[in-house]
């Protein structure tokens, strides 16, 4: 999904909101429409496994021969 982000004479109420997307860090997130390869994904997916912990519920999976680890915190922290 991808947000348009212009300002018209149909959507006056939401110029305040999209002021404050178009200033946030969230803008490219919300914009940026990437390449996502669908063998990318499900070798992702075919080496992911959860782990609930002390700290939160984590996934793992293998990425490039590297283990990696997902929680909610890093998806905040890093989108």
């Amino acid at each position: 999904m991808v947000v348009i982000l212009e300002k018209g004479e149909f959507n006056t109420d939401f110029h305040p909101m999209v002021d404050f997307i178009a200033a946030s860090p969230l803008m490219y997130a919300l914009t940026v429409k990437p390449t996502i390869f669908v063998s990318h994904i499900r070798r992702f997916w075919s080496t992911a496994r959860i782990e609930t912990t002390d700290e939160g519920t984590h996934l793992l999976a293998t990425v490039d021969g590297i283990q990696r680890t997902v929680s909610e915190s890093s998806l905040r922290r890093n989108l």
